[in-house]
């Protein structure tokens, strides 16, 4: 017999044998490790999953966010290329109507297309139209405003509803065609809807519902009887109605600081001509300068839009009775427009008119008769109708003539009125 080596059992025997006692619980316990494996495999492919989707989500919001930006800019761009030549926005007026006539056709070719090209995208394709509709209005080509604007407020509207900002944009838009057009009615009532939707909306005190309430002052004075542009019938404005309405616009405005158009500065000249008209000099006079300093703060000396200002304040001081006083104003005022338009244009023609009452008030016949004369020979080719042609330039070139001791030359003035308002207007 051979000796037996006694020694400690190894390790793979005890694992062996352990394995034989426990085969039934080892086998569940693999049976677990392998559903735990799966599991973890599974959940890192479901992961990986999740986290390839998140990636293209991300790509495809990062997508959006630059077609989106595109869009803002190519509305944006088309924007300021269209509304470049309206002058209630530029830093400029269009002066000539032959600039205006190449900056309408212009409008004309970016229009033929819009609806196609931009028929997925009926935010920029609305936007395009208000700017489209607001540049040829300002431009003077009314007609061709209006299509422009009542599309951009049925889109707005579509994808609005009614209390939107964007529609009563597109309501005052389209009230400020009628105010001009004549529809005192119509503009009235656009105005009204608007001014509802910006306090619903943006509340009593936003910067655009004083803008509407500046709207409706402009239009209650423009067509009351004492202004002129009232042609009878019912639909009138007031100068009290205006005047409350100026107000509440005066007041938001100056909480602001808003000197824009229809701020600040737009509201004192419409308070201004109000006083004017009831004989309250001083209180129009504060608000003339009022206006001209707040108009000079925002655009400075040389705007055209200083001209009007400056012209109702030298008004204001011939009303007051103090035409020396108004003879600067004026001055300045004709000094603008003729550097901006040359001697060929209404502007200037008017401006030649006040100055010519501004120094003939002042004793000043010789200089007054011959910005008559200037004033008259524009007016009558180009303005026959309007009052001043008819009427105080012509009276005031005989006065300044007889004054100068040419009664002759007066009684000569006179006939000669007399005989082109017959021919002009006939026997009435």
């Amino acid at each position: 017999h051979e000796p037996v080596l006694a020694g400690p059992p190894s390790a793979i025997y005890r694992t062996r044998k352990y394995v034989r006692r426990h085969r039934v619980m080892l086998g569940f316990v693999a049976v677990v490790f392998l559903g735990i494996t799966a599991a973890l495999v599974e959940s890192n492919r479901q992961q990986r999953k999740v986290e390839a989707a998140l990636e293209v989500a991300e790509e495809e919001r990062a997508q959006a966010v630059m077609e989106a930006e595109k869009a803002a800019q190519v509305s944006r761009f088309l924007q300021e290329v269209l509304g470049a030549n309206n002058p209630y926005d530029a830093g400029h007026a269009v002066l000539f109507q032959e600039e205006k006539e190449f900056s309408k056709r212009l409008l004309d070719r970016a229009a033929v297309n819009i609806e196609v090209d931009l028929a997925d995208q009926p935010e920029v394709l609305a936007e395009v139209h208000d700017v489209l509709g607001t540049t040829y209005q300002g431009l003077g080509f009314k007609k061709e405003a209006r299509p422009h604007l009542e599309a951009s407020l049925a889109i707005r509207r579509e994808l609005h509803g009614s209390l939107h900002p964007d529609v009563a944009t597109s309501l005052d838009h389209l009230g400020f065609l009628a105010h001009e057009s004549g529809g005192f009615r119509e503009a009235k009532s656009n105005y009204l809807e608007a001014l509802e939707i910006r306090r619903a909306v943006l509340g009593e005190r936003h910067s655009d519902t004083a803008t509407s309430l500046g709207r409706l002052g402009a239009l209650e004075w423009d067509y009351s009887p004492e202004k002129g542009l009232w042609y009878g019938g019912a639909d009138k404005g007031s100068i009290d109605r205006a005047e409350v309405y100026i107000r509440a616009s005066l007041e938001i405005r100056e909480e602001t600081g808003d000197v824009l158009v229809h701020g600040i500065s737009g509201c004192n000249r419409v308070l201004a001509m109000i006083h004017l008209e009831r004989g309250e000099y001083e209180a129009a006079l504060s608000c003339a300068r009022t206006a001209l300093e707040a108009r000079l703060a925002l655009v400075g000396p040389d705007h055209y839009l200083v001209f009007y200002d400056l012209r109702d304040l030298g008004k204001a001081y011939l009303a007051a009775g103090d035409p020396a006083a108004a003879e600067a104003p004026l001055r300045r005022c004709r000094a603008i427009v003729t550097r901006l338009y040359g001697d060929d244009h209404f502007s200037v023609a008017s401006a030649n008119r006040l100055l010519g009452d501004c120094l003939a008030a002042q004793g000043k016949f010789v200089s007054a008769e011959g910005f008559y004369v200037e004033a008259l020979v524009w007016g009558r080719e180009n303005k026959p109708r309007y009052e001043w042609v008819q009427g105080s330039a012509p009276v005031g070139l005989a006065n300044a003539r007889r004054a100068n001791g040419d009664s002759a030359g007066a009684e000569a003035s006179v006939r000669e009125t007399l005989a082109w308002t017959r021919e002009e207007f006939g026997e009435r």
